[in-house]
């Protein structure tokens, strides 16, 4: 890693995330929430079309980085487990940003009224999209940000 990512990424850091992560997968086991074989193959055809390899390629690629398939099939469907329970208890694909929100978010910040004054139509169009959808995922994240810490009240975690 480059030392600038070295520094952000310590050993309390790499504790809370795996924490986190058991803790909603968890929660999903309690709920009896799953992610079948045939979704994670689904999953893994779909990563190695996007990114135009065949499997032996990503298992050369996974090897590089001391992992094998398997260890990565387990990592999708634990992924695809936590996406599950989010979707569930969060309902994220229905969070929306209005107008207004983006006006204010706009006023707050010179540097976007700037970029927005020199752009046509069309640009500032694209940019309050590219905007309204960043809004949109901070939304989402602080969401997730309160239910996990909702489970760590609830969870007895010894550090």
């Amino acid at each position: 890693l480059p030392s600038e990512l070295k520094e952000q990424v310590t050993k309390e850091n790499i504790a809370e995330s795996l924490i986190d992560q058991k803790l909603l997968l968890q929660e999903a086991d309690k709920k009896n929430i799953t992610t079948t074989d045939e979704e994670v193959e689904k999953y893994l055809e779909q990563f190695l079309t996007f990114n135009e390899l065949d499997e032996k390629a990503l298992e050369q690629q996974l090897s590089a980085q001391g992992y094998t398939l398997d260890e990565y099939r387990e990592g999708v469907s634990e992924l695809l487990t936590i996406s599950k329970l989010l979707d569930q208890e969060l309902d994220l694909q229905n969070i929306e940003v209005s107008e207004a929100e983006v006006d204010t978010y706009i006023q707050q910040n010179e540097e976007i009224q700037q970029l927005l004054s020199e752009g046509d139509l069309e640009q500032q169009d694209q940019f309050r999209t590219k905007l309204k959808q960043q809004l949109a995922l901070e939304k989402q994240q602080e969401l997730v940000s309160k239910y996990i810490e909702v489970l760590k009240e609830n969870a007895q975690i010894d550090y």
